[in-house]
């Protein structure tokens, strides 16, 4: 279970199922973490239990074991806090951690099998998780389900024999919510438990009956929100609160109304349209300005085909959440603004015209320049083409012939005969020159490796990084090159401090075993693997440099079998929308399979294209370019599917970013960079309810390790 489960079933006050609920005398919590330290402080003080503070013992079975089967485990009486399982505090650490204690049973060969009773593991863990980590064997990291808690009790005052003092200190109300603060004190044995109750009947009328409250809840606060009310409505509410020793006393509320739910235009947004006919998108949001999201509201929907009309009823609208699918050119749509019971009384909806979905031309025989104008005022009045930008379109391909994805400005769009689509991302400087200031006007994408420059016989090239806030981005420390520990590329991981380098000279991990899964490339030793990722790196700047740019996956890479199944199991990759991504395979089969020598890769033998898993150096021009468009603000924001679950890709049209889907959210994706000795960088953002990174992010593992929640990017060059 994770941290709430264990909070409410050993919290008397809210559990009723407690052995302690309702109980006079005592309290039970989950223990928080100043009783743990104070307990370990009452230990420091006896000779006998003094070293148990600090000393690594008891169950390291790697399995959990019944309570109080080690009797090592023990100190004052006190079984299993050095092993077993570690144990969630109350105690909080940064923006959304708690902090568990102990060891736990992991074997004693585990890097983990360290922690003991002092223990404040420094592997923090979201409250929502369930496992804590083990080494996989691997050289990598698990979840395993060695999580549980510890339960505490303190002694109430039973002697109290006067009633706590309540008094109602704020009401505030809403269209559909009433929120009541109360303030109450008993100095004798505190305040044990509030009940807040709400109904549209006085409750000190003399035909009130408590079949009349309309909701009613115990809990331990000072304030609470009734919500799901009918707006403009009367309501009474009541608050009783329990000391103790089990004393009461209540206070009643005046008649309070709710306000009146008056939607406005602009509360609405438009956010974007996507997708081909019959097969189209329109993304949705409320306006944070208004507040509705955090009152309850959300978006309803009615799709009007061409001759069918508007129904101003209920059972019309469909709860299809910020997203309409399946649309057409030609379609109507409405959108309002609800909670289930309240629709605004001035009857507002936005109306939604479908004139364009994304269309295509006919596939491109030869590789051919495509040139972008914008229209521009002029003097006098008139108006004159303006050359905006410039792209490659390659042999077998099509380019967006639609508004909203043929400029390049916007994300243009190409896509090949098999339905795989990709993003231009245009790289106005390349090299780096070493003179000029990398700053927002110069942010060049490479530079030469140390020993080669514009001259030198052979050309090598390494990738520049940046960081990435608000809007903005700079250089990260010119340290972060070949040669030195953190992000580097093109580069091996070896396991070996001396091998910062694509030279192989040491180490026998990662890079230096595994080259063997990408044989079929032709690479037979860590050496050639080392060499092979350095002239791809090399090809692909050179590229840059002769077109311009380069295209980017506009979804995650899928897998599929030869067959056409989407599928872990499978070697073909697409860049295809409502599919699931490629995840729980590792780094060197998602370097493989994306690679166009590959020969299930769909550009293996291709006169036009060379494909690849995204470098990282690609994926930070890729986020300048979006910096410098409309969609600017959602590089470092947290946008998408953050709803638990991996999605399939391309579902969440707030997670689009120059009609690039994903990069925020859905799966983290696997990048070539390197990282000290034994990692690669993924970016991005995942899926999980409680994870604040952004598409900006860096972050990086083992590329050996198989997760469900990492992915990677296809990247194209032209040849």
């Amino acid at each position: 279970r994770n941290w709430y489960a264990d909070y409410y079933f050993q919290d008397s006050n809210i559990n009723q199922k407690n052995p302690y609920y309702n109980a006079q005398s005592v309290t039970s919590s989950m223990i928080w973490g100043s009783q743990w330290d104070a307990m370990l402080n009452w230990m420091l003080k006896d000779d006998t239990t003094k070293e148990f503070v600090t000393k690594v013992t008891g169950n390291h079975t790697d399995q959990v074991a019944k309570t109080g089967t080690y009797p090592e485990d023990l100190a004052k009486n006190i079984f299993d806090l050095s092993s077993n399982v570690a144990e969630w505090t109350q105690e909080a650490w940064s923006t959304r951690y708690r902090q568990y204690r102990g060891g736990y049973c992991v074997g004693l060969n585990d890097k983990y099998a360290t922690y003991m009773t002092s223990s404040r593991p420094n592997n923090y863990q979201a409250p929502t998780m369930l496992t804590v980590y083990a080494n996989s064997g691997e050289g990598g990291e698990v979840g395993k389900t060695y999580l549980g808690t510890r339960m505490s009790l303190y002694i109430n005052n039973t002697e109290d024999t006067t009633e706590p003092t309540i008094s109602i200190k704020e009401v505030q109300t809403g269209t559909n919510n009433i929120g009541i603060t109360v303030e109450a004190t008993d100095n004798e044995s505190g305040i044990n438990k509030y009940k807040y109750a709400i109904s549209y009947k006085d409750f000190e009328s003399q035909d009130f009956k408590e079949e009349d409250i309309l909701q009613e809840v115990e809990t331990y606060g000072q304030t609470y929100i009734f919500q799901e009310l009918l707006q403009n409505q009367t309501y009474y509410i009541k608050v009783e609160v329990t000391n103790g020793a089990g004393k009461t006393n209540a206070i009643y509320t005046d008649p309070v109304k709710t306000e009146v739910l008056e939607v406005q235009e602009g509360a609405i947004i438009k956010e974007k349209v996507y997708g081909k006919n019959g097969e189209g998108n329109v993304y949705f949001e409320i306006s944070e300005e208004t507040n509705f999201e955090n009152e309850g509201y959300y978006l309803n929907h009615q799709v009007v085909k061409q001759g069918d009309s508007f129904k101003n009823e209920d059972s019309a609208w469909t709860i299809n959440g910020n997203t309409v699918t399946g649309l057409s050119v030609g379609d109507t749509i409405y959108t309002r603004i609800y909670d289930g019971k309240n629709v605004s009384e001035t009857e507002y909806y936005m109306v939604t015209n479908i004139s364009e979905l994304e269309t295509f031309s006919e596939v491109y025989q030869t590789t051919e320049k495509y040139e972008d104008y914008d229209t521009v005022l002029v003097e006098g009045g008139g108006t004159e083409q303006v050359l905006a930008g410039t792209a490659y379109i390659p042999k077998g391909f099509k380019v967006a012939t639609s508004s909203m994805t043929k400029k390049i400005a916007n994300g243009l769009v190409i896509e090949d005969e098999i339905g795989n689509q990709y993003v231009w991302i245009p790289v106005k400087d390349v090299i780096y020159d070493e003179k000029t200031v990398v700053g927002e006007e110069y942010k060049p994408m490479a530079r030469y490796q140390k020993g080669y420059n514009a001259s030198s016989i052979n050309q090598y090239f390494e990738g520049m990084r940046y960081n990435f806030s608000g809007t903005t981005s700079t250089r990260m420390t010119t340290n972060y090159a070949i040669g030195n520990s953190t992000h580097r590329e093109p580069s091996l991981v070896t396991g070996s401090e001396a091998n910062y380098s694509w030279v192989y000279t040491a180490g026998s991990n990662y890079d230096a075993t595994n080259y063997t899964d990408l044989n079929e490339l032709g690479i037979d030793s860590p050496g050639q693997m080392g060499t092979y990722m350095n002239n791809k790196f090399t090809e692909m700047v050179q590229s840059i440099v002769k077109y311009g740019g380069y295209y980017v996956g506009r979804y995650e890479t899928s897998l599929y079998t030869t067959e056409g199944q989407n599928s872990t199991n499978g070697t073909v990759v697409k860049t295809v929308e409502n599919q699931t991504p490629m995840s729980n395979v590792n780094w060197y089969k998602m370097y493989l399979t994306q690679n166009s020598n590959y020969q299930d890769n769909p550009y293996y033998g291709s006169n036009s294209v060379t494909s690849s898993m995204i470098w990282g150096s690609q994926w930070d021009a890729m986020l300048n370019f979006i910096l410098e468009g409309a969609d600017k603000d959602k590089v470092t924001k947290i946008t998408g599917n953050h709803t638990g679950t991996r999605s399939r890709t391309g579902q969440f049209g707030n997670d689009i970013m120059n009609n690039i889907f994903d990069l925020n959210s859905n799966v983290r994706e696997w990048t070539q960079e390197s990282y000290f000795t034994s990692s690669r960088n993924y970016r991005g953002s995942v899926y999980s309810v409680d994870d604040t990174d952004a598409a900006s992010t860096r972050n990086s593992n083992y590329p050996t390790i198989t997760n469900y929640n990492i992915g990677s990017r296809l990247s194209l060059y032209l040849k």
